[in-house]
């Protein structure tokens, strides 16, 4: 008979940016090592459970201190033949494609070989006979963070994961630094559609040739046709029919369209420098601080400038109009 409970998924992934400092990172140390001790702690108690089995089914004949005496072995042999299968790993991704192996993230932050290098990446597996948990912070097609924990019924895997998870959330960047991790590519398709659109509205040369030649023939119709402009009167007639341009025509393209061009190239580059994958390690220490400022001055920098460029104006010529004025 099977006991009713709650079944969801132990599987997590967030693709996003991550600036993973080494708070977080000894944070996770010490989960890390509380759920290997807790796998290790289960494991032992199953093999226990099978040494019991095992002298009840094969040594049910013998007396109970003998039973007693024969129970050690069989725990120790037990337990043998599980850590055969037990494995707990930690790998650091280096640039050149180099990897530092361990058996903690503790001992990882306290390497001095590594304050000289940049991770890349950085993984966590575990495995017992009964579960097996993943970790891992990588940038394959983006950056991301994988949290995989089975069997997905077992209540020690489900408060690992819960664990984990509560980590992941933690330590994610806020949620604007992930909304921006994702807008460069729908802001600069929107960028090209607009100024492309934009620039089809603007008047060509020829057009603006045309309206300057009509200007001057209606000056002529409203003084008069006489004998000494009718040579200039053909001369417009001409050029408004073949819509002459010559070749200093030029377009006087208005404010609004320069700022369109040139602001918004400004912003779609400052919203294009983004962080990807940094973890606080070696050289991704520094890094991390780095990033963090230039977020906290692109998150105040930003608004202001869209803002002055393109709100300002506009709420200048509406509030007199608010007003009545």
């Amino acid at each position: 008979m099977s006991v009713a409970g709650l079944v969801y998924s132990t599987e997590l992934v967030l693709a996003e940016p991550w600036l993973v400092d080494r708070h977080a990172l000894e944070e996770l140390s010490t989960i890390i090592d509380d759920c290997w001790g807790n796998l290790v702690a289960k494991q032992d108690d199953l093999a226990k459970k099978h040494a019991l089995d095992h002298l009840e089914k094969y040594y049910k004949n013998l007396s109970p201190d003998k039973q007693q005496e024969k129970l050690p072995a069989l725990v120790a042999e037990e337990q043998q033949r599980a850590s055969r299968s037990q494995r707990k790993e930690v790998v650091l991704g280096l640039k050149n494609d180099k990897a530092f192996e361990a058996h903690s993230v503790a001992q990882i932050l306290k390497e001095p070989a590594l304050h000289s290098e940049l991770p890349k990446s950085l993984s966590v597996k575990l495995r017992t006979e009964e579960a097996d948990v993943r970790l891992s912070l990588e940038h394959s097609f983006g950056p991301r963070l994988r949290i995989q924990v089975s069997p997905e019924q077992d209540e020690l895997s489900k408060k690992i994961f819960v664990e984990l998870r509560e980590w992941a959330y933690k330590n994610r960047v806020p949620w604007w630094q992930r909304v921006l991790h994702k807008l460069p590519f729908f802001y600069w398709t929107l960028w090209f559609i607009v100024v492309m659109f934009s620039l089809s509205l603007q008047p060509s040369p020829t057009d603006n040739a045309v309206k300057a030649a009509r200007a001057e023939a209606h000056q002529i119709l409203n003084e008069g046709v006489s004998v000494e402009k009718i040579p200039k009167a053909i001369e417009l007639l001409l050029r408004i029919e073949s819509k002459y341009a010559t070749v200093t025509s030029s377009v006087p393209y208005p404010l609004w369209f320069k700022l369109l061009l040139y602001v918004g190239f400004l912003i779609g580059i400052v919203i294009s420098i983004r962080p990807q994958l940094v973890i606080g390690i070696g050289k991704g220490a520094s890094r991390i601080e780095w990033w963090r400022r230039w977020l906290k001055i692109v998150s105040v920098a930003l608004p202001a400038l869209f803002f002055s460029t393109f709100l300002s104006p506009y709420l200048q010529n509406l509030w007199p109009k608010l007003l009545g004025q």
